[in-house]
C-alpha cells in the first residue's frame, strides 16, 4: 500500500511546515512584544526626564521666590502655593520613575536578561522594510500550511475510508512435466469491492 506510506509521509512533512510557521510566527510576535515594551519604556524614560527637568526649574523658581518673599517683594502665600506644587512635581517624577523600572523589568524579561540595573535606552530607529511581501509573512505561511494539512486529510479520507473499486487478476502454473501444461494452467480475473464500514476510532 504505497498510497497509504505516501500519505503518512505528506502528513509527517506537512507536519513539520506547520510547525516551522508556528515557530516563526512566534518569533515575529515575540519581536513585536519586544518592540512595544521598548517603545513603552523609553516613552517612560523620556517622561523621567521632563518631569525631573520641570522639577529643577520648580526648584530654581522656589529658591527665587524664597528670597523675593524675604524681601518683601513677593507675598508669603506665593511661595505656599509654589511648595505645594514642588511636592506635587516630586511625586510625579517618583511615579514615573518607579513605571519606567517596572516597564524596564518587563523589557528585560521579555528579552531574557537577568538583573534591574536602570539602562538609558537609545531612541528606537524604527525604519519600516521596503521590500515586504503580504504572502511571505509567517501568518500567510502558516495559513498554506494549514490548507496542506486539510488536502492531505482529504487524502488519507479517500485511502482509509471511502469505497474502492478495483480490478484484480491472477494467474497460475502447477505442472511438473511440460504434458501437463495446458491442463494445470489457470488465470482468473474479478473486481475487488472494499467498503468501511466503521473501523473502531
Amino acid at each position: 500500500s504505497d498510497l497509504r506510506l505516501q500519505a503518512a509521509l505528506d502528513s509527517v512533512g506537512v507536519q513539520n511546515l506547520v510547525l516551522r510557521a508556528v515557530l516563526q510566527d512566534t518569533l515575529l510576535e515575540l519581536g513585536k512584544r519586544i518592540t512595544e515594551q521598548y517603545i513603552s519604556a523609553y516613552a517612560d524614560q523620556r517622561a523621567l526626564q521632563l518631569a525631573n527637568e520641570r522639577l529643577r526649574l520648580m526648584a530654581e523658581e522656589d529658591t527665587l521666590i524664597t528670597r523675593l518673599t524675604a524681601h518683601g517683594i513677593d507675598q508669603q502665600t506665593d511661595v505656599l502655593g509654589l511648595r505645594v506644587n514642588l511636592h506635587a512635581q516630586r511625586i510625579t517624577a517618583a511615579q514615573a520613575e518607579a513605571k519606567l523600572h517596572m516597564d524596564l523589568r518587563l523589557l528585560y524579561a521579555l528579552c531574557g536578561i537577568q538583573g534591574t540595573a536602570f539602562t538609558e535606552l537609545a531612541p528606537p530607529g524604527l525604519t519600516p522594510s521596503a521590500a515586504f511581501d503580504p504572502a511571505n509573512t509567517p501568518r500567510m505561511q502558516r495559513y498554506v500550511a494549514d490548507s496542506l494539512v486539510n488536502a492531505v486529510a482529504d487524502r488519507r479520507m479517500d485511502l482509509y475510508y471511502r469505497a474502492q473499486l478495483r480490478a484484480v487478476g491472477d494467474a497460475g502454473l502447477d505442472a511438473i512435466t511440460i504434458d501437463d501444461i495446458p491442463n494445470r494452467f489457470g488465470a482468473s480475473v474479478g473486481l475487488d469491492l472494499q467498503v468501511p464500514i466503521y473501523d473502531g476510532g
